[in-house]
């Protein structure tokens, strides 16, 4: 029946929005990423820098701890055929915004030889709000159909790396991660016939919170081949394991006649909790690889690419191809405490099915701007370090994206309710802006 349908519906929502809350660099986390264009694997010098790679902890002379976090993060999404009968197609049009402290990070030499550090990211964020309406007047037919989506996911990643020196400009990092993750996905539906020969109206309520957590490794090295250049490359694990636990509820109503409350109307009210499950990975291998080249005393290039391996997780249902993304950052020095940056990026994602509605695939392009500047102060002597060096970054990030996301067909003439709705895919196009702001300290 199609009241049923809706509850699976909204059941794959909340089994989905975990993977589908961002792309994997919709949020920069670092400062160099967010200025260079988000090319970080062989490009940092802050504490932040270990997400990307924990080797180029080895560049830290002396203690540092790192804040940043976007003041704000926009996304706009348009949609031309989310919602269509066999008459007509509804346009949707939705804005997103919201803050992410990105980064809170604290590294530390010990001895010549070893680094530690440890930090806690939020790599992604949504609060997504949806409602669309749609008409649907069919010939002798009456009918209509209203959701409403409410989504909030929050994802947490902490870090805890360490370096070692191998040799002159050769250092080796291994990072775990804990990770992290919040959703809260509610959904509001009402659905209506009626004509000559009667009807039938739905009206459904569904809440779903849900927390899972996992773990993760990361191994780096980099390695300054010569005063001007370094190379660098990375190994990152999926999510080794994401344990998930939560609950539905709501309530759900199905009435003959095309009205509630009638002889023929059914009432449905559930609260459960959903079972703890182990799901095994959500993404594949990542191998990244980049160097840095310091052309100029005043002018530095970083350049990164990464390949990430298929991944099939029968758990969630989902099947996800290889992809590649290529990153390209220029810094140039312009007075004695201040720099100017800018770089290219792609943001993609593998194919993929989708499988449930506002669920998306998109890969993204874009590109960063922004400005670095710093000052340092001299210690009275008898201090346990000579110098205090306070940094600021304001950065911006612009990214154009294109793909698919999950719709509905809704069928107002027909004879059953389990004719009344079905999936099918959507075009989507995304816009995304971004302002990073970022703060340091080396002591």
């Amino acid at each position: 029946m199609w009241l049923r349908h809706l509850l699976v519906l909204s059941l794959l929502l909340g089994a989905t929005s975990v993977a589908s809350a961002g792309n994997g660099d919709a949020v920069p986390v670092s400062n160099e990423a967010a200025l260079m264009g988000q090319a970080a694997v062989a490009n940092g010098t802050g504490a932040a820098a270990m997400y990307y790679n924990p080797a180029l902890l080895g560049r830290l002379e002396q203690s540092r701890a790192d804040v940043s976090g976007s003041a704000f993060h926009l996304r706009i999404s348009r949609s031309a055929d989310l919602l269509t009968t066999s008459a007509s197609e509804l346009a949707v049009r939705n804005t997103e915004i919201v803050s992410i402290p990105s980064a809170l990070a604290y590294a530390r030499p010990v001895g010549d030889d070893w680094r530690v550090g440890f930090g806690v990211f939020s790599p992604a964020a949504q609060d997504f709000q949806l409602t669309v309406e749609l008409d649907g007047r069919e010939g002798d037919r009456d009918g209509g159909l209203r959701i409403t989506l409410l989504d909030e996911t929050s994802i947490y990643v902490g870090v805890f790396s360490v370096a070692r020196r191998l040799g002159r400009g050769l250092w080796l990092g291994a990072s775990l991660e804990g990770v992290y993750g919040t959703a809260a996905t509610t959904t509001f539906l009402t659905g209506r016939i009626a004509g000559p020969m009667g009807g039938f109206v739905v009206s459904s309520e569904e809440e779903i919170e849900l927390d899972f957590g996992g773990a993760a490794a990361q191994v780096g090295v980099t390695w300054d081949v010569s005063p001007r250049a370094t190379l660098a490359l990375t190994v990152s694990t999926p999510i080794i394991a994401l344990a998930a636990t939560g609950s539905v509820r709501g309530v759900a109503a199905s009435g003959g006649d095309g009205e509630l409350g009638g002889d023929t109307t059914s009432f449905e009210t559930f609260s459960e909790p959903i079972p703890p499950a182990r799901v095994g990975p959500v993404d594949g291998v990542s191998f990244r690889a980049g160097a840095e080249v310091r052309a100029t005393p005043r002018l530095r290039l970083a350049v990164d690419g990464e390949v990430r391996t298929p991944m099939t997780n029968a758990d969630l249902g989902t099947e996800v191809d290889a992809f590649w993304n290529l990153r390209l950052g220029l810094e140039g020095r312009v007075a004695e405490t201040f720099w100017l940056a800018g770089g290219v990026f792609t943001d993609r994602q593998g194919e993929r099915e989708v499988s449930a509605f506002a669920v998306n695939r998109v890969d993204f392009w874009g590109m960063t701007a922004g400005a670095r500047w710093q000052s340092s102060y001299l210690l009275a002597e008898g201090e346990q370090r000579d110098r205090v060096t306070f940094g600021s970054v304001l950065a911006l990030r612009y990214a154009y994206g294109r793909g698919s996301v999950g719709g509905l067909r809704a069928n107002f003439q027909a004879a059953s309710e389990a004719e009344g709705l079905t999936f099918r895919a959507a075009e989507l196009v995304q816009h995304e802006l971004g302002v990073h702001i970022g703060a340091w300290t080396a002591f």
